[in-house]
């Protein structure tokens, strides 16, 4: 199912963060789950040929927000503070 609403009027480049963040995010609530998303993946889930993929994964790569290895990609720690910076997420209790 592709995702809907305001995720659907992201950029390529940060549908790829906010993807790959709640994967990672997932590991709190889910015990096993994968934690990275490969590019066939990403492809399905987001709607995005590889065309228009694959360079958004490399400069993500190359700007330090992503890693990848065997071809897996996952969120870079240290990016979940721009994440939550550039999409304002307020913790609420």
């Amino acid at each position: 199912t592709l995702p809907s609403g305001a995720f659907r009027k992201l950029s390529v480049r940060n549908k790829i963060l906010v993807y790959l963040t709640a994967k990672a995010g997932l590991r709190f609530i889910l015990e096993g789950q994968k934690l990275t998303a490969d590019n066939a993946e990403l492809e399905k889930i987001l709607g995005v040929r590889g065309n228009t993929l694959r360079p958004k994964v490399k400069m993500l790569r190359d700007e330090g927000f992503i890693i990848t290895d065997k071809g897996e990609h996952g969120i870079a720690n240290h990016s979940v503070d721009y994440i939550i910076e550039t999409f304002k997420i307020k913790e609420t209790i």
